[in-house]
Order: structure tokens, then C-alpha cells, then sequence
């Protein structure tokens, strides 16, 4: 839910049908915590989950404090708009932004980013989400290391998103990674998580910028002094 209201963490919701809850439940039961089973032995692999989708998935204490939040979050979000314009609002923002990095360029005529995604796409607004992610380049076309781009980001309070973002696919999409790439680069020490943005100079990673409910136009002007 805080993708959607920026708090609570931790706490969400998974819709899925009837007909099709089945699939979810698990063939035997190696996994389980407090209030998922009808019967245990500590003994032996002997366990019973419980028949009901949402009791098996529910492991442990629910997230009580969170759960009584959410009438206040949905009452505050329903305040600031149609349902049209929250999600039009930050996609205009995110549009913005596209248009001024995808324009902006060096002093040599070099571009200064690449942007991928939809963009170009005539309905792209149906096809994403209000988030930016590009790669940087020197005056040379060299690309940016994603750490340092993160590093001047924060020293100008600009809170930004850098690696892959737990998007292995797009990842090697967008950057041209093969599979031997991904264990080359494994096996120099790179691990999801770091900072190491170029290696033997190719991007590992992009930079992901994320508009919201609350984001201002001042935010795109921001982003664009980083």
C-alpha cells in the first residue's frame, strides 16, 4: 500500500480468483509459520496447512498497526482528486521530466542521457507508470557510473533509484547484457545492491526516478539542476 499512499510499509493486498486460488496453495507444506496449519509434529514432516487461501498466506501476526491506518490513507488520497487526475498528475510530471533529460545535452552536441521505455509509443500513458529510467553519459559518451549519479543525487536531496531495480529482464534488455555478461560481472565481485555501475565500460544498471501523488513541478526542476 505505500506504493500507492506512501505508508504503510509492509502491508498489501493480493487479489486473486476463486477458480484460481488452488494454484496457490502449496502441494505439501514446507514452509509455515503461527496460524497457517491445523496440525504439526515436531517429530516428523507430518503438517496440515490451513484449507483457506488467505489463513495459509497470512503467516504470523498481521500487521495490526498498519491495517487501522489504511481508512485515514484511502480517506487522504481520495481528497486530492478523481481517480483521472491522481494518476494523471504524476504521469504529466514523470512526462515532463522525460522531455527535458531526453533534450538535454552537452556542450559538445553529445546527448547527455539515453531514456528507455515507452515513450515514443503513441498511448504510452496506458503502457507505464509515472517512473524514469535512464542512463547517463559523459562529454566523451562514456556512460556514468549509477553510484556516483546516486552520490550527487543525495548531497542535493534528490531521492532517486539506481541498479536494476529487481528487473533482471528489462536489465539485460535495455543494456544488451548476455547471461555470460551477468557471471563476468559476478565473478569480478559484482552483486545486486552495489554501487558498481560500469564495468570494463558498460552500464550495469540504470537510474529510476519515481513521481507520485505528492510530487510538485519544483521536483522536475530539481531533478534537472542534479
Amino acid at each position: 500500500f505505500y506504493k500507492i499512499f506512501g505508508y504503510p510499509t509492509g502491508l498489501g493486498a493480493l487479489l486473486a480468483r476463486h477458480d484460481a486460488a488452488p494454484l496457490l496453495q502449496p502441494a505439501e507444506a514446507t514452509y509455515f509459520a503461527g496460524g497457517t496449519v491445523l496440525s504439526i509434529s515436531a517429530r516428523s514432516s507430518f503438517v496440515v496447512p490451513k484449507p483457506s487461501l488467505s489463513e495459509w498466506l497470512e503467516r504470523g501476526t498481521p500487521h495490526f498497526q498498519g491495517i487501522l491506518s489504511l481508512p485515514a490513507q484511502v480517506s487522504e488520497v481520495s481528497r486530492l482528486g478523481s481517480p483521472w487526475a491522481r494518476r494523471h498528475h504524476p504521469l504529466a510530471l514523470c512526462r515532463e521530466a522525460q522531455l527535458r533529460t531526453a533534450a538535454a545535452r552537452h556542450g559538445n552536441g553529445r546527448r547527455l542521457s539515453r531514456v528507455v521505455g515507452a515513450w515514443e509509443h503513441p498511448e504510452w500513458e496506458t503502457m507505464q507508470g509515472p517512473t524514469l529510467a535512464l542512463l547517463l553519459y559523459y562529454a566523451d559518451g562514456s556512460p556514468v557510473p549509477y553510484g556516483l549519479v546516486a552520490k550527487q543525487a543525495a548531497e542535493r536531496q534528490v531521492m532517486l533509484r539506481t541498479g536494476c531495480h529487481c528487473n533482471a529482464g528489462a536489465c539485460q534488455r535495455y543494456l544488451g547484457l548476455t547471461d555470460e555478461d551477468i557471471r563476468g560481472f559476478y565473478a569480478t565481485g559484482k552483486v545486486c545492491g552495489d554501487d558498481r555501475g560500469v564495468i570494463d565500460g558498460r552500464a550495469t544498471g540504470a537510474v529510476r526516478l519515481s513521481f507520485g501523488l505528492y510530487s510538485t513541478w519544483s521536483d522536475v526542476d530539481r531533478w534537472m539542476e542534479v
